[in-house]
C-alpha cells in the first residue's frame, strides 16, 4: 500500500542514473543481512534496519558509546546513550523543545535573524564559504534551543567543531595529537559556553535544555555531557544537511526553480528526498542485548546477545523494495509505503529517532529560500571527507559567488 506524496516525481529532469554526491552507486546489490569473519553483522535492508531500531533488544554502540562505559555509575548518561524507561522519560520531557509548534513560535525568529545576518555578509563580500555559513546558522539555532545562546556564535562554532573533528584522512601522528587535544577542547567548551549558561540559568530559568536538566539535578559534568551530545547531534549534522541540500539545488536549475515557488510541504518533500539519498549519518551501530531474529526472503538469521551490528543507512535508504525504482536517483515525490516519510531512515527510527528533525528542516528551508533567490553559484566542486566519530560525511570548501 502506498500513499500519495506532495509533489510529482522530478526524475525526468534529472540526468540518467544520477549518482550520489557523497557515495558512489554500488555496482552490485549486497546482501540484506550478512556477518563477517569477526562476528560483526551488517544490516542493509530497510525493513531489517527498522526492525532493529524499533526494537528493545539493542543498545547504542556508535558515537563513542562503548568508550564511555568506564564512566557508567559515576554520572548520568546523556540521552543519546540511554535505553529503556530512563530514555523514554527524558525523551518525552525534552520533546517539547523540538516540536513544529515550538519551532514556529520560539525558534523561527532566530532562524530568520541569523539567516539575514549571513546573507548580508555574503552580499557585502560577493563570496562566502557555505560550510562556514551553514555552521554558524546551525550553531546559532541549536544554541538557542539548548540554552547556550549567551556565547558568541563564531567562538561556539569553533569549539563545537573541534570536539568532533576527527576526519579519516589524518595520519596516526595527527590522530594522537587530536586525542591529546580533546580534553582541552572539552574544557574550553565547558568554561566558555556551558558554565556561563548554567550560571545564567541559576538566576533566570528559561524554556531550554540546560534549564530542564538543571531542574532534574544534573551536576556540571552531566550538563556538559548533555550539551556535547546535543551539540554534535544538533549543530554538526544540521550543518552538513544545509550544505548537501544547497549543493544539490545549486547544480539542478529546474529543481531550484521549483523549490523557490513551492509550498512548504513540497519544499520539505524535496529536502527529505535529498536526505534520503545523502543521509548525513550513513551508518548506525547497535549492540544486541537480547537475541534477535531477522527473516529475509524465507531465511532466518539469529543474532546473539553481545553481537555488534552495523546498520547501513545508505543501503536501507536505497532499498528498492521500499523506495521503488531508480533508488539512487533524486526523485522528490516518489511513492513510498504508508508510514515511511521522505528521508526514510535519514533521521534514524524508533526511540532514538532524531528529535530535531522538524527543526533541521525548518532552518534549512529558511536559509535556502533566502539564498537561492539570489544570483548565487558554486565556484568549485566541494571537498568531501569522512568523520569516523559521527559516521558521516563532511562537506568543505563550498565556495559561493554572487553573479552581478
Amino acid at each position: 500500500m502506498t500513499s500519495a506524496r506532495p509533489t510529482p516525481s522530478l526524475c525526468p529532469v534529472d540526468p540518467p542514473n544520477s549518482p550520489r554526491k557523497t557515495q558512489a552507486q554500488p555496482e552490485a546489490a549486497e546482501p540484506r543481512v550478512s556477518i563477517d569473519a569477526h562476528g560483526v553483522w551488517f544490516i542493509r535492508g530497510f525493513e531489517e534496519c527498522r526492525q532493529i531500531l524499533r526494537g528493545d533488544a539493542t543498545r547504542q554502540a556508535g558515537f563513542s558509546a562503548e568508550r564511555l562505559d568506564a564512566a557508567a555509575g559515576r554520572m548520568r548518561e546523556p540521552i543519546l546513550y540511554l535505553e529503556g524507561e530512563r530514555h523514554r522519560q527524558l525523551r518525552s520531557q525534552t520533546a517539547k523543545f523540538f516540536t513544529p509548534s515550538a519551532t514556529k513560535k520560539q525558534h523561527q525568529a532566530v532562524m530568520e535573524s541569523l539567516t539575514e545576518h549571513l546573507i548580508e555578509r555574503l552580499e557585502k563580500s560577493g563570496r562566502a564559504d557555505l560550510s562556514q555559513l551553514s555552521l554558524e546558522l546551525a550553531v546559532g539555532v541549536a544554541a538557542h534551543v539548548i540554552g547556550l545562546s549567551g556565547s558568541p556564535i563564531k567562538g561556539l562554532a569553533r569549539r563545537i567543531g573541534a570536539l568532533a573533528h576527527n576526519p579519516s584522512h589524518l595520519s596516526s601522528g595527527q590522530k594522537r595529537i587530536q586525542a591529546l587535544m580533546s580534553p582541552l577542547h572539552l574544557l574550553a567548551f565547558y568554561w566558555f559556553d556551558v558554565r556561563p549558561a548554567m550560571n545564567a540559568r541559576r538566576k533566570n530559568q528559561r524554556d531550554d535544555v540546560v534549564s530542564h536538566v538543571m531542574k532534574l539535578g544534573y551536576k556540571a559534568h552531566e550538563v556538559l555531557a548533555e550539551c556535547v551530545t546535543y551539540g554534535a547531534a544538533g549543530m554538526l549534522t544540521t550543518r552538513e544537511f544545509i550544505s548537501i541540500t544547497t549543493w544539490h539545488l545549486l547544480e539542478r536549475p529546474e529543481l531550484r526553480a521549483r523549490y523557490l515557488v513551492a509550498a512548504e510541504a513540497e519544499r520539505h518533500a524535496i529536502l527529505g528526498e535529498i536526505l534520503r539519498l545523502e543521509p548525513v549519518i550513513g551508518s548506525l551501530k547497535r549492540r544486541a542485548t537480547a537475541p534477535i531474529t531477522l527473516k529475509v526472503d524465507g531465511t532466518e538469521f539469529f543474532i546473539p546477545v553481545g553481537a555488534l551490528m552495523h546498520l547501513s543507512i545508505y543501503c536501507a535508504n536505497a532499498d528498492s523494495a521500499t523506495v521503488g525504482e531508480n533508488p539512487h536517483d533524486l526523485c522528490p515525490g516518489r511513492p513510498l509505503p504508508r508510514g515511511v516519510q521522505e528521508p526514510v531512515l535519514g533521521f534514524g527510527d524508533g526511540h532514538h529517532r532524531c528529535p530535531g528533525s522538524f527543526l533541521a528542516f525548518a532552518e534549512t528551508d529558511v536559509f535556502l529560500l533566502r539564498l537561492l533567490a539570489l544570483p548565487v553559484t558554486l565556484e568549485s566542486r566541494p571537498i568531501l571527507s569522512f568523520n569516523p566519530v559521527l559516521e558521516g560525511y563532511e562537506i568543505r570548501n563550498v565556495q559561493l559567488r554572487l553573479e552581478h
